[in-house]
């Protein structure tokens, strides 16, 4: 009899231990997820993405991880790194509307035009009224030159929030390149 409790005993402390380990697995990610945005307010950018890579590898499975990192790679001005970050967290919560933007930011900066006009059409496609969403978007296509599809994107986003002087600007700068100065000069006074 006491080799059969023996043999009990063994496979319960399996069942148990796993999820102590990743009770403290999930403790640790959250403390480390926490100091990378405590890092982060402090402008300590290089340390948060250590902080947060640290998180990822304890939970590989939260995109708020990999958004993050993408985020400060950004702020950091290190765009080809911010990608792979950003598309695993998009890849892991592919509704994530602030990966998304964030995404389509990194892409822009690395020239991956069409990407990043796919990514800010999922935005829209997930928040249609996303006036930056719009924003975002019309700058792509007036930076490669698709001022038709600029002008649309401009307009919508001025529709959505009239007061924004940046969307305002550049719908008058698009319509202005598109050779419809007469029209870009409301924008420009609005």
């Amino acid at each position: 009899m006491h080799s059969l409790r023996r043999f009990l005993v063994v496979p319960l402390l399996a069942l148990i231990l796993p999820s102590n380990v990743a009770a403290q697995a999930e403790r640790t990610s959250e403390e480390l997820f926490n100091q990378g945005v405590s890092l982060y307010r402090s402008g300590k950018f290089d340390d948060a993405v250590e902080a947060f890579s640290k998180a990822s590898t304890a939970s590989p499975k939260d995109a708020r991880i990999f958004n993050w990192i993408g985020f400060l790679y950004l702020r950091l001005e290190k765009y080809s790194e911010a990608v792979a970050p950003l598309e695993e967290a998009v890849r892991l919560k592919p509704d994530d509307s602030e990966a998304l933007t964030n995404l389509g930011n990194a892409y822009v900066s690395v020239r991956r035009t069409a990407d990043a006009i796919d990514a800010f059409k999922q935005v829209i496609a997930a928040n249609p009224k996303s006036a930056n969403a719009h924003y975002n978007l019309g700058n792509v296509y007036s930076k490669s030159g698709r001022y038709a599809d600029a002008i649309a994107s401009f307009r919508k986003a001025v529709t959505l929030k009239p007061e924004d002087a940046y969307a305002q600007n550049n719908l008058g700068y698009a319509m202005q390149l598109s050779g419809k100065s007469d029209q870009a000069v409301p924008a420009y006074a609005k």
